[in-house]
């Protein structure tokens, strides 16, 4: 199974419902937050982690990795920086970006104004709040043991973590690093659900859609599948 969002409806029901939810993120933007773990030191066990950095650049010179960041809009920072005594820097260890983006965008070819982020994907609530849509649809209670799993993960590694949520492996603030109001993620990720639908693919099916409109994700699902995608 494959949900489908309608992020234009996501928007106007934004506008519609809530209390000046879509005026608070314009004026305070959304700042994404990810971490890449270095292959050099070994397995990386966080579960918040997704990739290395040396995949996502592909290099294993990490001062490249980080131009390449930059050339792409991210700041970026490591773990470890090691200075040499001629100066020169080396860094290794975990490595972190940053950037800001605005919470909507305009269709190019409708005009039509998109809520268009990755909040509901990298707020580090996401994964626990996923697993429990995923147990309402599938009407699972495996599922409500992992959203609640999940919400006690993201605690401890919280409270364990030096830098706090914003370290933990993936997350999204404001502009200026203050933790989202709990009330506006809530009421966005009810609007998301809201206007989803989770397309049954049947063996030969062609979905095509938007993306400038429409995102899509992933069910949980048993067996073997295959998903042939492409980008135009």
């Amino acid at each position: 199974e494959t949900p489908l969002v309608d992020f234009r409806q996501v928007f106007r029901d934004l506008k519609r419902t809530s209390s000046g939810v879509v005026e608070r993120f314009k004026e305070r933007n959304v700042k994404y937050i990810r971490q890449y773990n270095d292959l050099k030191e070994g397995p990386c066990y966080n579960y918040f982690i997704h990739k290395d950095w040396q995949s996502m650049f592909q290099t294993d010179n990490a001062t490249l990795a980080g131009q390449k960041a930059k050339e792409n809009g991210f700041d970026w920072s490591f773990e470890k920086e090691v200075v040499a005594p001629d100066g020169s820097k080396t860094y290794k260890g975990t490595m972190s970006l940053t950037n800001i983006r605005p919470p909507t965008r305009i269709h190019p070819q409708t005009g039509d104004e998109i809520w268009s982020n990755h909040m509901n994907v990298l707020h580090a609530d996401t994964i626990s709040a996923e697993f429990a849509f995923s147990a309402q649809h599938l009407q699972s209670w495996k599922y409500v043991a992992i959203h609640y799993f999940f919400e006690v993960v993201v605690l401890l590694q919280s409270y364990l973590s030096a830098g706090g949520t914003a370290e933990i492996g993936h997350h999204a603030t404001h502009e200026d690093g203050e933790e989202m109001n709990s009330a506006d993620v809530d009421i966005i990720k009810q609007m998301v659900w809201k206007n989803t639908i989770v397309y049954q693919h049947q063996k030969g099916d062609v979905a095509l859609l938007d993306n400038y409109r429409v995102g899509h994700g992933r069910q949980p699902y048993r067996g073997k599948r295959s998903i042939m995608t492409t980008w135009h």
